[in-house]
């Protein structure tokens, strides 16, 4: 094995899009004036503030503020608690400490407040405001103060979303929040796209019953908002792409392949050698997945039965890129769900990201290179790599970069076969699907050694530690 690094996915490891500046802004705001203005008074923008509060250092489903005023109630009160803002650092640094307490579950029970329409269609009003209005509409009143910077439009987007999906009996999954905090650059086109701003309109603080203003948010359910009727997790066809088209690392043949999609027709080629096979499917745009038959005239080595490829996102402190998971969904290769094999979007630039990393985690993790299993345990920044599920002893330790969620990883250590000729580096990943998410190490070689530097060379992924596991791949 001679590929690592620590991708920080958004599930067991939260996942966080936004900087210590973008906390002060928000934190401050609500702590000095939103507070003080709904706290006791006002439950809808109580959880709204409260929603906007956490999601800057965590990603949870939609209504888990919305249907659970316990927990308004004790993340309002920690804003009331917290220091004054008149030093920053301090300020930031003590109030997500409390935050991290008052925004966990603790066994709260949903018990939905009655929002009235008019708190519920002036709020949306003022959320599609802050996020459309130019600068020159009088409504602002020579004081534009728009929703512009990157976790205002995730947060009020949000909302507007939470709002949107509420009113039509949906489910606004975690997933869904995450690509929407992920997602902040492009919200204000998309909100205007679907409903453009007009001067003096009411499009929805003239909604006479929740019945009118549900009807009227309908264009939003799907995109950008990735709202799902009840019992479906994410928005598959909105989190499934239309248009694709990008080279991938094959995780375990080492070599690599190009990925078209186009609307539902899915094309497989090999790139960067001399092969000419095809392969071509059909992709379920709900689960954003294909049957793949790789048994096709020139392709060496094919399974001996159909793999489902299915679409993933990864986001790490790296930036997002995308995944494609292979497993069989007949069981004959391994279990159904175990990850046979991950190609891994090449990008030829990688985007910073503000990502948080867990300080403990304890999972197992298929190595989709080796074929074998690995087992990852943090504690605080202390990093420890076994082997999982056979008689090898060795022992690998480390130190996590909480910034970067990254580690140097030395495998040449007593009892580990073939250790690589350089320290790789691993790092956590957060790899979201339509309709789940878990984590996985990227594994990578900074020095350029093996390959360039940016290069995936092995993905870890995470499982069940109840899965057995075999390995045949692509």
């Amino acid at each position: 094995m001679f590929k690592v690094g620590l991708l920080v996915a958004v599930g067991a490891a939260a996942q966080e899009a936004f900087p210590d500046s973008a906390k002060f802004e928000r934190w401050s705001h609500f702590k000095d004036y939103g507070v003080p203005a709904v706290m006791g008074k006002d439950a809808l923008n109580s959880a709204a503030i409260a929603d906007g509060t956490c999601r800057l250092i965590q990603q949870t489903d939609g209504f888990y503020f919305w249907h659970y005023p316990s927990r308004v109630e004790r993340v309002l009160q920690a804003l009331a608690d917290a220091p004054p803002t008149s030093n920053p650092s301090y300020f930031v640094l003590a109030t997500e400490k409390a935050l991290r307490d008052a925004c966990s579950d603790q066994r709260d029970k949903a018990a939905r407040p009655e929002y009235t329409i008019d708190s519920l269609a002036g709020s949306v009003q003022n959320w599609y405001h802050a996020l459309t209005a130019p600068s020159s509409d009088p409504s602002w009143k020579g004081q534009f103060d728009p929703a512009y910077q990157p976790q205002q439009v995730a947060i009020t987007a949000g909302l507007l979303c939470i709002s949107a999906c509420d009113l039509n009996g949906g489910e606004l999954s975690k997933s869904a929040m995450t690509l929407l905090a992920l997602g902040s650059s492009s919200l204000r086109e998309a909100v205007n796209a679907t409903f453009p701003w007009t001067t003096g309109n009411k499009i929805f603080s003239g909604a006479r019953s929740t019945t009118d203003l549900a009807k009227s948010l309908l264009p939003l359910l799907r995109t950008p908002c990735g709202c799902t009727k009840k019992s479906v997790q994410a928005s598959g066809k909105r989190f499934c792409p239309e248009h694709l088209q990008a080279i991938y690392a094959d995780m375990h043949d080492g070599d690599k392949k190009e990925i078209t999609i186009a609307g539902t027709s899915m094309t497989i080629r090999p790139s960067g050698n001399n092969q000419t096979w095809v392969v071509k499917s059909e992709v379920d745009r709900e689960s954003c997945s294909a049957s793949i038959n790789f048994n096709v005239p020139g392709k060496p080595g094919p399974p001996p039965v159909n793999l489902q490829a299915t679409f993933w996102r990864s986001v790490s402190s790296k930036g997002d890129k995308t995944v494609f998971e292979f497993t069989d969904p007949s069981g004959t290769i391994a279990a159904k769900e175990f990850p046979l094999n991950h190609w891994v979007e090449e990008v030829k630039k990688e985007d910073a990201m503000s990502f948080s990393c867990p300080d403990k985690l304890h999972a197992v993790y298929a190595d989709m290179h080796d074929g074998d299993k690995k087992e990852i345990t943090i504690s605080g920044t202390s990093l420890t790599i076994k082997p999982s599920g056979n008689n090898q002893t060795w022992v690998v330790k480390s130190e996590v970069d909480p910034k970067t969620c990254s580690a140097s990883i030395d495998f040449n250590v007593p009892g580990k076969p073939g250790p690589p000729p350089v320290n790789l580096q691993a790092s956590l990943v957060s790899i979201i699907s339509a309709t789940s998410e878990k984590t996985e190490l990227e594994f990578t070689d900074p020095s350029g050694t093996l390959a360039a530097a940016t290069e995936p060379l092995n993905h870890w992924v995470e499982i069940s530690k109840a899965t057995a596991a075999t390995a045949i791949v692509v």
